[in-house]
This record gives structure tokens, sequence and C-alpha cells, in this order.
């Protein structure tokens, strides 16, 4: 289905999220780790995102960091032989390429994670997942981004009852984040997007979601980080989004001092694992970007319109034909 319009896209997407993991998760990978192996998760945009989410699936037995960062690092420390999960969806981010190279001429297990077999990151690696293609119309990620976390989760040993998982996200795809204020979307200048454990997976991909359809302003921050100073960033204009982890520990206090200062926010409602929670947040987050297209009356990503940007950074990110 195609789909020119964005809310119409999103509304989609959304809509065909359960079997895009139902789909995926029936997907041979071809490839398994022990629960012995530890590593580094890697990737960059919506694959860092998804590099985050394997941090949390795997209870911090791969610790997701920037590839540019891990490739400098490796270089000059003598870190023992572990294994990295190198994380692009078409394979072509040359950063993630570059230190997949670097690692496995080091002797690391390098496991690429990309939908294309024949790319440049599978060509580098030491073995490939191959995740599913996802097809979408518009280039703002979400299928795909769910895919992924999902190809993930399989790969990292964490077990998914597809039944129950259906039938929980019925109840998330019904739910719509309320903004606790009187203000309109369109007073709002900019959205800081505060995660706790696995829900900074989500706030970061609603950021980047933020970034690309609407060109709109956007912070993420883990909770803990978001406590140490941002917090005093905190203003009428912007609007704060709280994500809680599973277990909902501090994002409870967080969520009364919003309250006390009367600024706008909202609160993501949290589901009981790692997995479900990635997804209910990112479900949610959509939601909420689809109130300020709405309110703003956007109808395509506004990405596209910064030719002179997407031109000269396209050969900066990708290996382009």
């Amino acid at each position: 289905m195609i789909y020119t319009n964005l809310t119409d896209f999103i509304n989609y997407e959304i809509s065909r999220l359960a079997n895009v993991i139902m789909s995926q998760h029936e997907w041979s990978l071809g490839v398994s780790l022990s629960e012995d192996d530890f590593g580094y998760a890697f990737g960059a945009g919506d694959s860092f995102a998804a590099a985050l989410a394997a941090q949390h699936l795997s209870s911090f037995r791969f610790v997701a960091v920037d590839p540019l960062s891990l490739a400098y690092y490796t270089g000059r420390a003598q870190l023992p032989k572990q294994v990295a999960i190198a994380i692009s969806y078409k394979g072509r981010t040359r950063e993630v390429v570059k230190a997949a190279s670097k690692l496995k001429s080091l002797g690391w297990k390098v496991v690429a994670v990309t939908s294309d077999s024949s790319s440049p990151l599978a060509s580098t690696a030491s073995e490939v997942v191959n995740i599913m293609q996802t097809d979408e119309a518009l280039p703002v990620g979400i299928s795909s981004f769910v895919a992924m976390v999902t190809a993930l989760a399989k790969l990292l040993g964490v077990k998914l009852n597809i039944s129950l998982l259906k039938s929980k996200l019925k109840g998330i795809t019904a739910l719509e984040p309320i903004i606790c204020s009187s203000a309109s979307a369109k007073s709002i200048s900019e959205v800081i997007a505060v995660g706790e454990g696995s829900g900074f997976v989500s706030a970061y991909f609603t950021c980047l979601k933020l970034y690309e359809t609407l060109c709109m302003p956007c912070r993420a921050y883990p909770l803990e980080e978001f406590l140490h100073a941002p917090i005093y960033s905190i203003s009428r204009s912007a609007l704060t989004v709280v994500y809680p982890s599973e277990k909902n520990l501090k994002a409870t206090y967080l969520i009364e001092v919003l309250s006390r200062l009367g600024v706008p926010y909202v609160v993501i409602k949290q589901s009981d694992t790692a997995y479900l929670n990635i997804i209910s947040g990112v479900v949610q987050g959509l939601k909420l970007v689809l109130k300020f297209i709405t309110e703003f009356e956007v109808r395509t990503p506004c990405y596209k319109e910064k030719k002179i940007l997407v031109s000269s950074s396209t050969p900066l990110i990708y290996f382009t034909q």
C-alpha cells in the first residue's frame, strides 16, 4: 500500500506493526548467540535506537555505543575479543561498516543486522542476521525499526508470546497520549523526551521522528541524566514527555514534579517487559507526533524540503552508488 499523506502513512504503519512483529519473529535468523556472549551493539539514527534496544533486551550484556567512537577506541585499546552487533537497516551506513571492519580485523565476531544481504555491512561481517524488508512508502522508518528490534530480541534470546503480544498491542494502539496542560500543540516550541531504562529507547526514537517529520527541536535524555541539570530548562513552551521503564522507578517522582510546576507534559503508559515497553513507547510516541502533524497541517516529511542539507549530508552518511 502506498501513501503520500504523512498522517495516513503513520496510521497505516501503526496498524500493521502486529503483522510486522509476527512476520519478523517467524523469520529464520540463521545466527545464534549464547548467554555467555557479550560486547557492543552499534548503529546510527534509527539503528542506534535499535542498539539501545539491544542493550536493554540483553540486560546490558551488549552495550550501545556510537560507531565512530567504537572504531576510534578499539584501535587504541587492547580490549578482550568480544562480539559486536552492527546494525544498519540498509547496510550502507559508512561509520557502521568501518567500525564492523575494524573490529573484525581485530578478531572480533561481528554480527550484522541488515535487510540487504549484499550490502557493504553484510559483506564485512562475520555473520549476518537478515531482517525483513518492510517497503515503507515514505522515508520515515517505522516498521523497519520494529523489525530490527524484533530480530534483535530473537537474536538475544528474548521469549515472545506472539498471541499475547498481539492482544496487548490492540490495547496499546488504542491509547492516545494526553498533554497535561491547557496549552495547544502549536504553542509548543520543543519536545524534551525523558526515558527511564528501556523507556529511553522510545524517547530517542520519538525525537528522531519529530526531526524527520516536522523538523521540530527535540532533546532526548535518560532520566538520571535529565535530573542532573537539563531539568532546569523546562518551560511552558517545552513539552516534556516521560517514558517510564517497565519497572517505573523514578519516573513517578518526575511526573509529580512536572505536575507541581504546571508545565505541559505527557506520560507514556509503560508495559511490563522491556520488549513490549519499547514497542508501546514507539506507538504512543508516534501518536504524539501525529498530534503535531495534525495541528501544523503537515502532509509530507519536512526534511525532504531541506534539499541542500540532504544532498550534502547523504554522501557523508552512506555508501552511495
